[in-house]
């Protein structure tokens, strides 16, 4: 998957929402740089196959937030808005 960005234009917010497809986040954090140095980065990613939506694409031990940490040293990560998938739904979410 590839990805471009109007990498003209600087990040100038505090706050930054990660809301890509997660195929995409290697590119994605690849073109700014340092321009996510000491800015909070909200991951709302779901590392899963899209074209079976089966199991995750990260290591059992692993997370996509980890993973996304582990890119951006000198930015905070947040995890967010992880939805459960539906062969989870009965245990999440009894009687639906």
């Amino acid at each position: 998957m590839t990805v471009v960005l109007d990498t003209d234009k600087p990040i100038t917010g505090d706050i930054i929402v990660l809301a890509v497809p997660y195929p995409a986040v290697a590119d994605v954090l690849a073109q700014p740089g340092a321009e996510l140095d000491g800015k909070i980065v909200v991951d709302i990613t779901n590392p899963l196959n899209f074209e079976t939506f089966d199991p995750l694409v990260v290591a059992a031990d692993n997370s996509a937030a980890a993973e996304i940490a582990g890119k951006l040293p000198r930015s905070r990560v947040l995890k967010a808005f992880t939805p459960h998938s539906p062969p989870r739904w009965p245990r999440v979410m009894p009687g639906r």
